[in-house]
Parts: C-alpha cells; structure tokens; sequence
C-alpha cells in the first residue's frame, strides 16, 4: 500500500515511514511498492509485478534488511527468499493484516506462519496487538510497539483558539464496520438540541448510502461529505472543528487519526475497542462509549458541549500532551535504536 495522486491517503502511513528514514542514520535503498488502489485486472498485475520485483530485489541486489508493511500478500514472495545469509527481517503489522478472520487472510497467516515467528522483529501499532502476535507463536522478546510512523508536525499542529466551532467531524475510510451510521443517527439526536454541524472526511463503498440517509432524513441535518482530502488540508480542517468522532466498530490497530486529531488540540471520543483505548482517557482528553450504541454517542457529545469553558481547555491541553508522546521524531528515532540493535547483535 502506497499512496498515489488518485488515491492519496492510501497507505498515507507507509509514505510517511519512508519519508522519515530518507534524512537519518538507516537508509532504503530499495523499495517495493503498489501504488494507489487498483481494481480487477490492474489489481491482479500489480501484485504479479510486485512479487517478481521483491523476489529479484530480495534474492539479487545488496542490502542489510527487509522491512515489510502488511504481512499478508506482502510475505508471500519472501518464501522464495533464498539468499537471505546474514540479513535481517522486520515486519510492520497494521491491523487487519492480524485481525482479518476471513478465509483468505487465515489461510495467508498459515503459509506466512514460519516466516512471522522467525522475524527478527516484529512492530505492531500498539499494545492491543501483543497478545494476538505471541498467540500466534511470535516470541515476545522480538515485537516492538511503533505506532505507524507517529504524527507529523508539519500538517498536525496546535493552532486553534478556545473558542467553540460548533462543529464536528469524522475521518477514515467510509466503509462497513466504521461506525458511520451509528454517528449519523447519534448526530440526528444531538441537532435536535444542539446546532452543529458534521464534517465527514474519506471516501469508501458506503458513501452513496450514506448520502442518501443523510438527505432522506426529517429535518435534514447539517452534514457535510467532504471527499478526500491532503494531509495539509486535512490538519487544516482539524483545527476547525471541537471533536473528533471514531465510532468504529471494529477492534482497530492504534487510530492514528485520534492522535492527530489531539496534536491540534481536539479532544476525541472514541468507540471502547481496539488500540484507541491505548491512549484516549475517558474524561480526560476525550470520551469514550459502547461501540455502536447511538445513545451514548449522543450523550457524549452533549457531556462535551456542557462542560465549562476552563474544563473544555484542560481536555484540549491534555489531548496535546497525549499526542506530545506519539509525534514523528520521537517515534522514528526510537523505531531507529531498535533496527541499530538488529544491526549490531
């Protein structure tokens, strides 16, 4: 997964990882890449080429180390990988590269088995994901917590006033399992008391059902579908709006959007699973409900907007301190102690 023009936040975390090792101490001299999503026979070629180039690559070019994103298709070609001698393999998991219980992905997992327990390192996005890794007969001396490549500076800054916005917003993919209509439905609660408006940001395969809700419902509410965006608009639009909305559904790998969302000062409230729960407090720098319970959505965010101005501004400064821990350099720098090590045992 790489991003593309058409596709831009595709794999936005994969670039980001790259672009943060051109500068440093360990180089990539060498990349293997999809680019942007693809579809039907442009999908099938992509990862015909792609398993080509990585057997080549891994077997007849100079390097030290593969780092390998997604360890689902992306392993395959690396069970012909025979001239490894000295090399190192490090592993990034994402989430659904682990969680993903379908037939196809348990099977993958199965045929990449050896390869996963045999890596020298293996990085997860957060805590959530070590037991499910040492279930699988990971060693746990050999996984490492990085959460996908941290925050970047240059995009997701503080720079929003105290003052209300009187808006709110989603961002992610637009897909089942996101929690969307959950947050529609909750948002419908909240208008009827409360005049905000909804920023929804990403595209997906439910946007045409999701516009429909919106525009068959009585009143309309102010929602807004804004498509995808960059990352410098995307920072942008943060510092407009008073919350972030993660209502997923799903137990997902860290939500990185959250952390980005509080490096602008926006607190987040958040569904209670998956890795989200590794940083957002419930009271603290944001709130937290029952995945896809409309209600407590609902309650959430009318307990935000009643706080006090002086409460309101503790939870945003919390939310920066929050992100303080999870930005790029940090993150990077520790992710590089960690390769050295490989590199010097």
């Amino acid at each position: 997964m790489y991003p593309s023009t058409k596709s831009p936040s595709y794999g936005v975390f994969v670039s980001n990882f790259s672009e943060s090792f051109q500068d440093g101490e360990n180089q990539i001299v060498l990349s293997s890449l999809i680019k942007g999503r693809k579809k039907g026979i442009g999908r099938i070629l992509s990862y015909c080429w792609f398993f080509l180039d990585v057997f080549w690559k891994s077997n007849f070019m100079k390097y030290d180390l593969i780092y390998v994103h997604y360890i689902q298709h992306s392993l395959l070609p690396l069970r012909f990988w025979w001239n490894r001698a000295n090399r190192k393999l490090v592993l990034n998991a994402h989430g659904t590269d682990i969680m993903d219980t379908g037939r196809a992905a348990t099977l993958l997992r199965k045929l990449n088995r050896r390869l996963i327990q045999h890596a020298n390192l293996v990085v997860v996005p957060s805590s959530f994901f070590v037991p499910k890794l040492e279930r699988m007969g990971v060693n746990p001396c050999t996984i490492f917590v990085s959460p996908s490549g941290g925050i970047d500076p240059m995009n997701f800054y503080h720079g929003k006033g105290s003052e209300l916005r009187l808006v709110i917003g989603y961002l992610g993919r637009l897909d089942p399992g996101k929690g969307l209509s959950t947050l529609i439905d909750s948002f419908e609660l909240v208008s009827k008391e409360l005049q905000l408006k909804l920023e929804i940001i990403g595209t997906g395969s439910l946007i045409s059902a999701l516009q429909y809700q919106v525009e068959n419902s009585n009143p309309s509410p102010q929602i807004s579908f804004l498509g995808v965006l960059s990352q410098q608009e995307i920072g942008e639009r943060l510092r407009g709006w008073d919350l972030l909305i993660f209502p997923s559904e799903l137990p997902e790998s860290l939500g990185l959007v959250g952390l980005e969302a509080m490096a602008c000062g926006v607190p987040v409230i958040g569904s209670e699973q998956g890795g989200i729960l590794t940083y957002l407090e419930n009271g603290k720098n944001g709130f937290t409900f029952e995945a896809g319970n409309t209600v407590q959505l609902a309650d959430a965010i009318f307990d935000f907007y009643q706080l006090q101005p002086a409460k309101r501004e503790h939870m945003s400064y919390m939310a920066l301190q929050t992100a303080e821990k999870y930005m790029k350099q940090k993150v990077i720098s520790r992710l590089n102690e960690q390769l050295n090590c490989l590199f010097n045992a």
